[in-house]
């Protein structure tokens, strides 16, 4: 679902890296998996489905590009930041999840 914007209004925004296009927002679909407001659990699932995904198809792939359009939409930045900086010291509590397939990459 794309929603427009006024660029006059919303000048900053056509700065925005990783948009489909000028002049649109991307928003992620519904997903019946999560149908409550609360989308934190949403957020959390794409992010880790992202770095797994990352892992076995590339991060140019279109399955992965859409875990990672989701969770950059859903997600604070501040959990990103924080999440970006456990995997990096290896404390990330969903890292379990892809450590064997960077096993498997060695």
């Amino acid at each position: 679902m794309a929603v427009t914007f006024d660029r006059e209004q919303y000048p900053f925004l056509d700065k925005v890296k990783n948009q489909p296009g000028r002049g649109t927002m991307w928003t992620p679909d519904f997903d019946n998996h999560f149908p409550h407001q609360n989308q934190t659990k949403h957020c959390w699932a794409n992010y880790v489905e992202f770095h797994k995904c990352k892992l076995v198809k590339g991060e140019e792939s279109p399955v992965c590009r859409k875990f990672f359009r989701t969770y950059k939409s859903l997600c604070p930045l501040e959990w990103v930041e924080e999440w970006d900086g456990q995997r990096e010291r290896g404390v990330f509590p969903g890292q379990q999840v892809w450590q064997h397939l960077e096993n498997k990459q060695e």
